[in-house]
């Protein structure tokens, strides 16, 4: 039985981690950069907030990342 309580652990770690991958992989898609810096400095708060969830997804991923502890990380 013990196993299966690791294992069910597992799987739960495994799909945090991969719905903080998927979050991530958004947040980073809705970054946008322009040839023109006059478009750039135009989006600049906005960007400035897409940088700050992107920051914030990434440490919920490394997080999760951790927990799951992958074995070639260890």
């Amino acid at each position: 039985m013990g196993q299966s309580n690791s294992t069910g652990d597992y799987e739960q770690k495994h799909t945090a981690w991969r719905e903080a991958r998927r979050d991530l992989d958004a947040a980073r898609s809705k970054e946008r950069y322009s040839v023109d810096p006059a478009v750039n400095q135009d989006r600049g708060a906005e960007q400035a907030a897409v940088r700050a969830e992107i920051r914030k997804a990434e440490q919920a991923e490394q997080t999760a990342r951790a927990a799951l502890r992958f074995p070639w990380e260890r």
